[in-house]
């Protein structure tokens, strides 16, 4: 590899040119329907005809270390006319433009790599979490932002924790449905798909246009011919009925993440025997189904406590929502970070009867009234017993404590508006504007029987 010069760029932004000869209304338009505005796709070489992501296109992440995040990307070299620059949000509604001078390196072949390091030691960024975009402006004015990627940091300690994934892997495929029945659905460049999936991998498709925005299912298989939906999948949200509906909506193609990719066994406490090794636990109704970290001379791995096989389960998915509980056996291990795709359109989660450990699927702190908790997806009486439930682990806040802290739905007949109230509080004050849902954690949601209750729609921030 060529990795030729490193350029300095003693100012904010970045001069490339236009040498396609974007037009000023490419900064608006997509032609490909998959969302990024031709300016963008122009700008980093990518294809304004195919919705198709290719490994490497686009701004990325990168973690140092598990102490500290760079950005890169890759662009056509010798080009003059456009500005780029990273701008970052607290709140992914406010972007303020990020002072910081990149480094170029020529690649050869015609690239050049753009890097932005140390991201989280500029003002008002830090490593606990950020969320960050490119921006691309043309001579004449026009202006085009990408998509937003970000970072979170759990500061992990021994024993007991919850954990709440809410970065998403890129998107390999954004575009349009051409035809859907209850079992396949067919989209745009569906001929181009199998040479760009890892077959190694499992991937879903997310609704994120019309009204069933949010929607998520899994799949099968991608072939040339078309994308078989796994309906025996309980990732599924959106009923066999409906997915006939999809034909002319936009979707994104995502593989999912896993519990060796997010929990890189390298980087947790392993041992010959379940007890003294760090664990995840994936909670369903019958039970914690345990995994923990086996590690044996040159053999690491996650396993499933109970396995005599100690088959590897480093592919064990993470699907979008999905909280999990990690118990951790060092005395100070060392913080978690992650990287990845941040969602900006609706979330459906589908509450079962029962306990559900639910993921904030935002890297942002929030609150029920801001998730949409209180109307006909969740069951509000005048009795504890009888409502929906909040628990929060106590542990997450507090390191030395156990326990939950708990909350329910409350509405006296005649109330306009339930109110989310803490267990056992005679004050009654409502939790509803509270960040109980926090960044990187998750939440136990007990729900009660109700009769074709609605998949519950989360929407963006």
């Amino acid at each position: 590899t060529n990795t030729g010069s490193v350029t300095s760029v003693a100012s904010t932004t970045v001069q490339v040119s236009n040498s396609s000869g974007a037009s000023a209304s490419s900064a608006s338009s997509g032609a490909d329907d998959d969302g990024i505005p031709d300016l963008l796709e122009r700008a980093l070489g990518s294809s304004t005809a195919s919705g198709v992501t290719l490994p490497g296109e686009g701004l990325k992440l990168v973690a140092s270390n598990q102490s500290g995040i760079d950005a890169t990307l890759l662009r056509p070299a010798g080009q003059s006319g456009l500005t780029f620059a990273l701008e970052s949000t607290a709140d992914l509604v406010t972007w303020t433009p990020l002072l910081v001078s990149p480094a170029v390196v020529n690649q050869g072949n015609g690239w050049e790599r753009v890097t932005w390091a140390n991201l989280h030691t500029l003002t008002g960024q830090s490593i606990a979490r950020g969320i960050i975009r490119l921006r691309v402006t043309q001579s004449g004015g026009e202006t085009a932002t990408g998509a937003p990627v970000g970072w979170q940091q759990s500061s992990l300690h021994a024993g007991t924790q919850s954990f709440g994934l809410n970065l998403v892997n890129d998107a390999v495929f954004t575009g349009g449905v051409v035809s859907a029945s209850t079992t396949e659905i067919t989209l745009d460049e569906q001929e181009e798909l199998p040479a760009v999936i890892d077959s190694r991998l499992s991937y879903y498709l997310e609704v994120v246009s019309g009204p069933q925005a949010g929607h998520r299912l899994d799949l099968q298989n991608i072939s040339t011919a078309g994308c078989v939906i796994d309906t025996d999948s309980s990732n599924n949200t959106l009923p066999a009925a409906a997915v006939a509906d999809l034909t002319g909506v936009r979707v994104t193609l995502r593989p999912h993440r896993t519990l060796g990719e997010v929990f890189d066994p390298a980087g947790f406490h392993g041992a010959s025997i379940a007890v003294s090794a760090d664990q995840v636990l994936f909670y369903a109704p019958t039970g914690y189904g345990t995994c923990w970290l086996y590690a044996n001379g040159g053999e690491r791995r996650w396993v499933l406590s109970g396995d005599a096989t100690l088959a590897s389960m480093n592919d064990v998915l993470i699907p979008p929502g999905v909280g999990l509980i990690l118990q951790l056996v060092s005395t100070s291990p060392a913080p978690f970070l992650t990287t990845g795709s941040v969602r900006t359109t609706p979330f459906a989660c589908a509450l079962k009867t029962g306990y559900n450990l639910f993921a904030n699927p935002w890297p942002l702190d929030t609150t029920p009234a801001r998730t949409g908790m209180i109307p006909s997806a969740f069951v509000a009486t005048t009795a504890f017993a009888s409502a929906d439930q909040l628990q929060v682990w106590k542990g997450d806040a507090n390191t030395t404590a156990t326990g939950y802290i708990g909350y329910w739905l409350f509405q006296m007949p005649g109330q306009p508006v339930p109110i989310w109230i803490p267990t056992g509080d005679a004050s009654m004050l409502s939790q509803n504007n509270a960040a109980l849902l926090k960044s990187g954690r998750a939440t136990f949601i007990k729900a009660q029987p109700k009769t074709d209750r609605p998949v519950w729609i989360i929407p963006p921030p």
